[in-house]
């Protein structure tokens, strides 16, 4: 589509227009697909779950992670089969006409809006399920209570302004930037990558399955573990883990070091997921949730757009990918230092 709005608008005119056409298409697909559905996604599971939150965006993390971690070898295995213009055709046809029937069909703004709470009960559950509160005199042992319907404690809804206000916000938004510019980086870049280290190109496509089925599998165990544990240690147990990765990246040269890059990559990729879903409604409530959320997926953006672009200047001017990557290493290590003073805005001693 945008090749042919580009050639009939340069037949209607003197000024050439395919580098224009190209960064809208481009700015578009930025916008659309990692900007906005991702946003509006993420912000929906947050308005919908409180206490099964973590479960929940873990589950989803699933298809988020090993969509991420598989695209690359998929896309691949398209563009052999089509070509990259058949590729692209079948991936706009998907998106627009069979995800955008799904989620026409099935998205809701709010709980609110079918009759029911957050976490699927209906608030006639919700008062039903809480135990009787007047005493009794009676000599037969009391029953046992039944349990009452438990929400995270969240008593305040922070602005957008608030929020940006904070040190956690922009500790977890750059956590989860730099994943986004690394990774993004690696991706763009893997076929190069590998041929530097002497691997053809599909044995260096090949290691994104590794990487997709670890990140599959934490992504939904970090889920649960989310319910229970601090944010903060699970973000600096990202930034670990990325850092080992992108080491293990640099040196695809020496096998034990591709399992290393694979694992280091798919973990912190499965945490990525997880912890972009739940931190901001935990943290600065669900009011302002979309405002707040807006500006933290503003920054993963911008930073994934960078990412490409690093890598290939620091290729051009070195000859190598090694010192650029071995800067993104440091990059989340560098973040834990901002991670370990943050703290959660709602209580300092919550969760």
């Amino acid at each position: 589509m945008a090749q042919w709005i580009s050639t009939s608008l340069s037949l209607a005119s003197a000024i050439p227009t395919a580098f224009l056409i190209l960064c809208l298409g481009f700015v578009s697909l930025r916008f659309s697909g990692q900007g906005m559905l991702t946003l509006v996604s993420r912000t929906a599971l947050g308005k919908w779950f409180d206490q099964k939150r973590g479960m929940v965006s873990g589950t989803a993390g699933i298809f988020v992670s090993f969509g991420f971690s598989a695209a690359p070898l998929l896309l691949s295995f398209f563009i052999d089969a089509l070509g990259w213009r058949g590729a692209w055709l079948c991936l706009a046809a998907l998106v627009g006409i069979g995800m955008g029937t799904i989620g026409w069909l099935f998205l809701r703004d709010n709980p609110e809006e079918c009759g029911l709470v957050m976490d699927g009960r209906s608030p006639d559950a919700s008062l039903s399920a809480a135990p009787a509160s007047s005493p009794t005199t009676s000599s037969t042992p009391p029953t046992t209570p039944q349990p009452t319907l438990r929400h995270r404690a969240t008593p305040r809804d922070f602005t957008r302004a608030e929020a940006l206000r904070t040190l956690v916000f922009w500790a977890a938004t750059l956590a989860l930037a730099s994943q986004a510019l690394s990774i993004t980086g690696i991706t763009f870049h893997i076929v190069d990558i590998g041929a530097t280290a002497g691997l053809p190109q599909k044995q260096t496509v090949a290691l994104f399955l590794p990487i997709a089925l670890f990140s599959t599998l934490t992504g939904y165990l970090v889920g649960i573990l989310s319910d229970r544990a601090k944010l903060k240690a699970i973000y600096i147990g990202m930034m670990l883990f990325e850092a080992i990765g992108i080491i293990g990246m640099a040196h695809l040269d020496v096998q034990w070091l591709r399992f290393v890059a694979t694992a280091g990559l798919g973990i912190s990729g499965g945490c990525f997921g997880t912890l972009s879903t739940v931190t901001m409604p935990r943290y600065f409530g669900r009011r302002h949730l979309g405002a707040i959320s807006g500006v933290e997926m503003m920054t993963i953006v911008i930073a994934s757009a960078l990412g490409p672009s690093l890598l290939a200047i620091f290729k051009a001017l070195f000859g190598s990918y090694q010192f650029g990557l071995y800067l993104c290493a440091a990059l989340p290590l560098a973040l834990i230092g901002l991670l370990v003073p943050s703290q959660n805005p709602q209580d300092t001693s919550s969760r």
